[in-house]
C-alpha cells in the first residue's frame, strides 16, 4: 500500500500519486548512516547530511510506477536533476489496527 506523493515538482507538474509495482518489502528503508529511502535500488535516496552536499538522487521504476514521460536511471522528474539537494523532506507513515 505504499506510495511516493509529489506536491511539487521542478516542472510544475500537478501533483502525482507512484504506486508500488513490485518490490513490495522495499517500499521504504531507514538506517543510522542516510536518511529515508524509497524503493529497491533506490527511486528516492536521501543522502547523509543531505542539505549540505548533493548526494541525494532519485532512479525512476525501481520499485514505484515511473511519472508519466519518465523511466529509470536519472529520473529528473521531482528535481530537474539526478543529484539534488533536497530542502523540505517530509515522510508519513500510517497505523491502522
Amino acid at each position: 500500500k505504499a506510495f511516493v506523493f509529489s506536491l511539487y515538482n521542478v516542472k510544475g507538474y500537478n501533483p502525482v500519486k507512484l504506486t508500488q509495482y513490485q518490490n513490495q518489502q522495499n517500499a521504504m528503508f531507514s538506517c543510522s548512516f542516510h536518511g529515508p529511502t524509497f524503493g529497491v535500488g533506490y527511486d528516492i535516496y536521501i543522502s547523509d547530511d543531505a542539505k549540505n552536499n548533493q548526494h541525494s538522487y532519485t532512479e525512476c521504476s525501481q520499485t514505484y510506477q515511473d511519472p508519466t514521460g519518465y523511466s529509470g536511471e536519472n529520473c529528473r522528474f521531482f528535481t530537474g536533476s539526478y543529484h539534488f539537494t533536497p530542502s523540505d523532506i517530509e515522510v508519513f507513515l500510517e497505523i491502522t489496527n
